[in-house]
C-alpha cells in the first residue's frame, strides 16, 4: 500500500464509526493496515488470471453487489505500474481518486508506451464515469485539459500529513540537503549537477539522494558516478518509512526541483520534520509552499545553483522559512480530507 492509501484505510473507519467500510485486498500482507475496528473489514480478492488487471475489472462488480455496497472508492488511477483496481462496469457510484496525470503529460519514453496500452485505455475510460477527486489545482486542470472530466466535476482535496506527538520536529539538524526521487519529472540530472555545483562552492554541506540507484544512474549519467565518488553525494537508495523519516530529522533543506507534481508529499514531509524546502517555483508546488519556501525555476541551472548556495550560506533564512513552515503545515491534515472526502461520497450515493 501507497502512502495515500495507508492513511484513507487507517483514518476513515475511525473518522466516520456510523459507515461500514470494506477494504477489497489483493493479499493477506496489506491486512495489517485495515484497523481493527468493528465498521472495518478487509477481503482478499485472489489473483489468478495472467492479466491481473483485466481480472480486477470483471471481478470487481461482482465483489461489490455481493457485499452490498453502496459505493466503491478506487483511491489510486490513471498511473503507470498500478493495478487497475477499479471496475470496468461498477454497479453502485464510483469515486476516483487521480492524484496525477504524468501519464498523459510528459513525454517520458515509458509514460509514452504506457499510455497506448489497451489497460490503461480501459482504464481512462473506467475514470470518465466516476466522481473524480485530486489533491491539487494542478492536478485538476490537467484532467480538464486531457477530457477526462471537466473542470468543475472535479473536487480538489489536498493530502494531509502526519505531525510528530510533540509537534514539528524540533530535532538537531546536520549540514545535509536532502533530495527524493528517481522519476524523469524529478528533475535528477539537473539536481545532481546543482549538488554538485554547490557543494565545491559550500564545503562542509552533504547531498542525499533517495530512490533507486540504478534509475538515478540511468537519468544523471556520470554526473551521478563523479558526484558519489567524490563524497559529495551519497545515494541512499530505495529505504523503508523509518529510515526515510531518520534522513528527514537529520537534514537541513530539502531540494525539490521537480518539473511537475501531482502534489509534492515532500513538501509537507519537509514541514513536519523541520526542513527548509528549496522548490520549483510552478503549481502545485507554490500553492502548497505559499510563503514557506524558497522557489527557483527548475529548468534554470545558474538560478537553481544561486538560491541554493545562498541558503546555505544563511542560517538566518533558513530559520525563517523554516518557522513559517511550521505554521503553513496546520493547514493539510488528514482530518480536514476525511472529512471532504465523505463528502463527495455523501454526494455520489445521493445522486446515483
Amino acid at each position: 500500500m501507497g502512502y495515500y492509501v495507508k492513511n484513507i484505510v487507517a483514518r476513515m473507519p475511525r473518522f466516520f464509526p456510523e459507515d461500514d467500510f470494506v477494504f477489497f485486498l489483493g493479499d493477506t500482507a496489506s491486512a495489517s493496515f485495515v484497523p481493527a475496528l468493528p465498521n472495518a473489514r478487509s477481503l482478499v480478492v485472489p489473483r489468478t488470471w495472467k492479466r491481473d488487471w483485466l481480472e480486477d475489472m470483471v471481478k470487481l462488480p461482482l465483489e461489490i453487489r455481493k457485499q452490498r455496497a453502496h459505493l466503491f472508492h478506487a483511491p489510486v488511477v490513471l498511473g503507470p505500474l498500478r493495478s487497475i483496481n477499479m471496475p470496468f462496469f461498477s454497479p453502485v457510484p464510483v469515486v476516483a481518486t487521480i492524484h496525477d496525470l504524468h501519464v498523459e503529460t510528459l513525454d517520458d519514453p515509458h509514460m509514452i508506451a504506457y499510455r497506448a496500452e489497451f489497460r490503461y485505455r480501459l482504464q481512462r475510460s473506467a475514470a470518465r464515469r466516476a466522481r473524480i477527486v485530486t489533491v491539487s489545482e494542478a492536478t485538476r486542470i490537467a484532467i480538464a485539459g486531457a477530457g477526462i472530466a471537466d473542470a468543475a466535476a472535479v473536487r480538489v482535496i489536498p493530502h494531509g500529513i502526519d505531525l510528530p506527538p510533540d509537534g514539528p520536529d524540533q530535532s538537531i539538524k546536520e549540514n545535509m540537503v536532502l533530495f527524493i526521487g528517481d522519476a524523469p519529472h524529478k528533475n535528477v540530472l539537473r539536481a545532481i549537477t546543482v549538488f554538485s555545483t554547490v557543494g565545491e562552492r559550500v564545503p562542509g554541506w552533504r547531498f542525499v539522494a533517495v530512490g533507486n540507484r540504478a534509475r538515478i544512474r540511468g537519468l544523471a549519467g556520470a554526473y551521478a558516478d563523479e558526484a558519489e565518488h567524490s563524497g559529495l553525494l551519497t545515494l541512499a537508495g530505495e529505504i523503508g518509512d523509518a529510515e526515510l523519516s531518520a534522513l528527514y530529522r537529520r537534514a537541513s533543506v530539502l531540494f525539490m526541483p521537480s518539473l511537475s507534481e501531482g502534489f509534492g508529499i515532500p513538501l509537507l514531509e519537509a514541514y513536519a520534520h523541520g526542513l527548509c524546502p528549496v522548490v520549483s517555483d510552478r503549481e502545485p508546488m507554490n500553492g502548497i509552499g505559499g510563503d514557506a519556501a524558497v522557489y527557483v525555476d527548475p529548468e534554470d541551472h545558474h538560478e537553481m545553483v544561486s538560491s541554493l548556495e545562498g541558503l546555505l550560506r544563511n542560517p538566518a533564512l533558513r530559520t525563517i522559512v523554516t518557522e513559517k513552515g511550521r505554521e503553513r503545515i496546520k493547514r493539510f491534515t488528514w482530518e480536514t480530507h476525511c472529512a471532504a472526502l465523505r463528502t463527495v461520497y455523501a454526494e455520489a450515493v445521493g445522486h446515483a
